[in-house]
């Protein structure tokens, strides 16, 4: 679905040694702001048409990944890492309305009008077509397929509908010394100024020795 994926498919294969390669399927996690939206404002808006997509969590993709090493039997394959049901647009605007109680509206548009909403939405650039190939690729009914890890998968709904404390996960924020080093320094300039104009400790005198002296 997208160019860079296929070259990073292709590398080890030409390489020389054994490989395996996990394909994953599109991520489940993505689609919990994409229905927290549409609850919001009552419309979902996509160019992936009516297509249906078999997302898979990352704890069901870590489950299939670590399944290849401590198992034989599993080089020069590639495998791919499917969720256990395959939901629609139309399916995942249905959860919108049945977690937001209101009318959500299912909006579908071309791969241009995508594109050019993404460009609007200000991504970094090239972002927007290869996001609008995503949904290109679920009309024609590539991520549809599903499948098991061998184990018992997240279903989506159960996704979506879990607190936000035990959700998949998506990067970490930026820890604040991470921070780009002008906003460091401006913040750092800003603390010494601080501690500087604040007043010194009052220190109390040593007491008194008792009784006198000897």
């Amino acid at each position: 679905m997208v160019a860079d994926h296929a070259g990073t498919e292709r590398a080890p294969h030409d390489s020389g040694p054994r490989w395996t390669t996990p394909r994953n399927n599109l991520h489940m996690h993505m689609q919990v702001p994409v229905v927290e939206r549409a609850v919001a404002s009552g419309r979902s808006v996509t160019s992936g048409c009516t297509g249906a997509v078999a997302h898979v969590t990352r704890e069901d993709r870590a489950v299939a990944a670590a399944a290849v090493p401590t198992r034989d039997g599993h080089e020069d394959t590639v495998y791919d890492v499917i969720g256990p049901e395959a939901p629609s647009g139309a399916d995942l605007v249905a959860l919108a309305r049945d977690i937001g109680g209101r009318c959500v509206e299912f909006v579908g548009v071309d791969d241009d009008a995508s594109t050019d909403g993404l460009r609007t939405a200000g991504p970094p650039a090239g972002v927007a077509k290869p996001v609008t190939s995503f949904g290109a690729a679920v009309c024609a009914g590539f991520p549809a397929n599903v499948g098991s890890t061998g184990h018992r998968p997240t279903a989506p709904a159960d996704v979506v509908r879990a607190p936000p404390k035990s959700r998949p996960q998506g990067p970490r924020r930026t820890a604040r010394r991470d921070r780009h080093p002008q906003t460091r320094r401006a913040a750092d300039r800003g603390n010494e100024d601080r501690h500087r104009n604040e007043s010194p400790p009052t220190r109390r005198p040593p007491a008194a020795p008792q009784g006198g002296s000897e």
